[in-house]
């Protein structure tokens, strides 16, 4: 596991522009170690790079966050005020409308299926940005692993849904996946998200111990949800 700088973030996202949030969060001297541009390669290899579609988890998320699920909203204001949300895999970035409204104030979709044929993948440039009352959303085009290993330490939360098998048939990608999050979320910060195997390997990390993490129960805070729903806190 790489050092980096930790960074404690101080987002407003009408006065930075979306390059200089991006880089704040991104370490852009760091190149991902050989195994995880072999494992980076090889998922590129699959192919099935077609436009990025609408995920139907935004419209789960927002189904469960109604606004009666107060205990459930707050819980997450709470960890997300002000803050990094990270998207892995997140589609056309339909969830960019679950981030604002719990108060998230950047909100970055990795997505490694253009928009646009004609974009290029580069985790360091924004594909588009939009900003309104003091939240940035923006999309990157890139692969998960490849962005994530090369953020800083403690920099944001994560949320990450329907990255199963059918998406990275490979269980090395997914357990470094799971490792680079764990050390990219801040102290406090959330990982959550559903029906993906990086969540399912953080779960069994947690169990077998040694990891400063901490599993939420979603039924507890209300939210009625199947087992392949989690939720983590970091706890240092």
């Amino acid at each position: 596991m790489r050092e980096k700088e930790n960074y404690i973030p101080e987002i407003n996202a009408e006065e930075k522009q979306p390059e200089e949030i991006l880089l704040s969060i991104i370490d852009k001297q760091c190149v991902p170690p050989a195994e995880y541009q072999r494992l980076i390669s090889q998922q590129e290899l699959r192919g099935g790079k077609g436009r990025a579609v609408q995920s139907w988890y935004a419209v789960l998320w927002r189904n469960l966050l109604k606004e009666d699920q107060v205990f459930a909203i707050e819980f997450f204001r709470q960890h997300l005020s002000g803050q990094n949300l990270i998207d892995l895999g997140g589609g056309t970035g339909s969830m960019g409308e679950v981030a604002t409204g719990l108060n998230s104030g950047v909100y970055v979709n990795v997505e490694r299926a253009p928009f646009e044929s004609s974009e290029i993948t580069n985790p360091l440039v924004p594909i588009f940005s939009e900003s309104k009352n003091n939240f940035l959303q923006m999309g990157v085009h890139s692969d998960m692993l490849d962005f994530v290993s090369r953020m800083k330490d403690s920099v944001g939360n994560f949320t990450i849904n329907g990255i199963d098998t059918i998406i990275v048939n490979d269980m090395h990608y997914n357990r470094a996946l799971a490792h680079e999050m764990i050390r990219a979320t801040r102290k406090g910060g959330l990982i959550f998200g559903t029906s993906s195997d990086a969540l399912v390997y953080i779960d069994f990390l947690i169990k077998k111990g040694g990891v400063a993490l901490t599993t939420i129960d979603p039924k507890k805070l209300g939210l009625q949800v199947d087992d392949e729903t989690f939720i983590f806190e970091k706890t240092r």
